[in-house]
């Protein structure tokens, strides 16, 4: 609430001439949101969201992260978001290495990759997989099939800070996309893909989230904790999943926000 509270009356104007995107403006206003949307929210800046998703399919949370930042940068903007150098998410044994190599390349490159590259197995994959051409067995169409699966986010691990003030394309925070749903859903792009929202889950141990509690439904950066993050069912303003924030999915998507 303290960040939303601070923030500076406008953001910077975007360059002259540079890109843009069809957008529909929001007004400030209030809107019941929660459990029996019986929890008035406040939003107290006027706003405006893409009218069409930026991208489909096959997105993680930190894939929509780093495109609202490459798409503020074309745009002349200051980025919104600041990811940390990537560190493993855990200490990897070597065992848990060797199932690693089994499962983007099979049984049969165990023992030589594993053999080849040791402990440095995790960074080679992350950093240097051209370094595998010369095992035998594994060409560049084997190298580029690892790519185009291969999800760094789901072994490295990048802390992501945000600065609302910064007026470039963001995320809309849960209680934002709600509100542009319900007020807007004439000129909004509806559809039956999920969208990330800048919110986090709550606590939840499965796909469906908890419903938003009282302090999280009348707060505009919905829930304060939880390690999934969230996804909204565009043209069900009531529908949310959440998954965890490196998990990529064909149903998911986003649609980006930033201060008017």
């Amino acid at each position: 609430m303290t960040r939303w509270a601070v923030l500076p009356p406008s953001p910077p104007p975007p360059v002259p001439g540079g890109p843009s995107l069809d957008v529909v403006e929001l007004a400030p206003g209030s809107f019941g949101m929660g459990p029996e949307r019986a929890r008035s929210v406040q939003l107290s800046r006027a706003f405006v969201v893409g009218l069409a998703q930026e991208s489909v399919g096959g997105l993680s949370w930190f894939d929509a992260i780093r495109h609202c930042n490459a798409l503020a940068e074309e745009h002349g903007l200051a980025p919104a978001y600041t990811l940390s150098e990537a560190e493993p998410r855990k200490a990897w044994s070597m065992d848990d290495m060797g199932r690693l190599v089994y499962d983007l390349l099979g049984f049969e490159f165990i023992q030589p990759v594993m053999e080849r590259f040791g402990k440095d197995v995790l960074d080679m994959l992350q950093h240097r997989p051209h370094e595998l051409k010369p095992v035998k067995g594994i060409g560049p169409k084997k190298i580029q099939r690892l790519a185009a699966s291969w999800n760094p986010d789901e072994f490295y691990v990048a802390k992501v800070s945000w600065d609302f003030s910064s007026g470039g394309w963001r995320l809309p925070t849960e209680a934002e996309w709600e509100y542009a749903a319900r007020t807007h859903a004439d000129v909004l792009e509806s559809g039956t893909r999920l969208e990330w929202v800048w919110d986090r889950a709550g606590k939840t141990w499965t796909n469906e989230p908890p419903p938003l509690s009282p302090d999280d439904a009348a707060a505009p950066m919905g829930a304060s904790e939880g390690d999934k993050r969230v996804l909204r069912g565009f043209g069900q303003a009531d529908v949310r999943r959440c998954r965890l924030p490196w998990e990529r999915h064909t149903d998911g998507g986003l649609r980006v926000a930033r201060w008017a």
